[in-house]
């Protein structure tokens, strides 16, 4: 996977904007998810922004509300919790790979319980 072009905007510390469209394929599901150039990201949310991956880029489009594949098919929170996971496979970070994927997992459940967000079907 070849890293995105973006540029950070300088009046916030976290915020990003894609100047390029990504289309991301996902072998586990056999689906693909694009991110369209002006696309703004808060990068990681405060946590350490992973400059040289594709995962939160990807992992912020799929965590939307009313987020969808291409095809149109919903995505919910287990999906984008194992597309981070796999991006960061891929990138062989193995141990961050475990980590995103547990604690974007469980962070997606907490805010659906608290009703923060409805359960994407």
């Amino acid at each position: 996977m070849q890293l995105p072009k973006y540029v950070k905007i300088s009046d916030h510390p976290h915020t990003y904007i894609l100047l390029q469209t990504i289309q991301y394929y996902s072998k586990r599901y056999n689906r693909t998810l694009s991110i369209l150039a002006g696309t703004k990201s808060d990068g990681a949310t405060g946590w350490v922004d992973l400059r040289k991956s594709l995962s939160w880029w990807v992992h912020d489009e799929a965590t939307k509300d009313y987020a969808c594949w291409d095809d149109g098919t919903p995505l919910n929170n287990t999906q984008a919790s194992f597309i981070i996971h796999d991006i960061l496979k891929e990138e062989n970070r193995l141990c961050l790979a475990r980590l995103e994927f547990t604690a974007t997992l469980l962070y997606g459940k907490v805010v659906v319980l608290l009703g923060f967000r409805k359960i994407k079907k």
